[in-house]
């Protein structure tokens, strides 16, 4: 299968399950996004594991697309920049988690690219901070946070009941 018509198959997935037919699907630059009617994700390679790690992060962003007041954590960034950063890991797993309700069958697709995520990962070579952030996008799924550092983990283990009001709230503010 080609490069291009797999490409033309995440399009269509993600107009389909976001419901926004104006939706441009763009391959480029090295990290996901999406703005109003533009979705970004870094160029597909023509392999198995591209395509799988490529519907992941069109369902993730399409859960934004659904889910998330766009422009929230820019307003929360311009206050903090840690701020925004918080709210983004927590919206993380908020929409990930109201997507697989929607669409039961990408729970599996979620859990098996979060777990190579984690796995491929060498926590002691990232920064508290960061550690911290993710730790917080682990507890908001439901998944062990035991990979992060005990630093980071002592940093977020009293937020855990309110991540876990943050992640089971119907929509971004809460």
């Amino acid at each position: 299968m080609s490069k291009f018509y797999l490409e033309d198959r995440l399009r269509s997935f993600a107009r389909m399950i976001t419901g926004n037919y104006k939706l441009k699907v763009i391959f480029t630059g090295t990290g996901a996004s999406i703005t109003t009617n533009r979705m970004y994700v870094p160029p597909l390679k023509n392999t198995q594991e591209a395509f799988s790690v490529a519907k992941f992060l069109v369902a993730h962003e399409s859960g934004h697309d659904i889910f998330s007041i766009m422009d929230l954590k820019e307003k929360a960034s311009k206050k903090s920049i840690l701020l925004g950063d918080i709210l983004n890991s927590l919206e993380d797993a908020r929409i990930e988690k109201l997507m697989t309700e929607r669409y039961e069958g990408l729970g599996a697709l979620f859990d098996a690219e979060v777990g190579k995520i984690i796995h491929e990962r060498d926590y002691s070579e990232i920064p508290l901070s960061v550690q911290a952030l993710h730790g917080l996008y682990l507890m908001g799924k439901g998944y062990d946070i035991s990979p992060i550092s005990q630093e980071a983990q002592d940093l977020i283990s009293g937020m855990k009941d309110l991540v876990g009001k943050a992640v089971k709230a119907k929509n971004s503010n809460g």
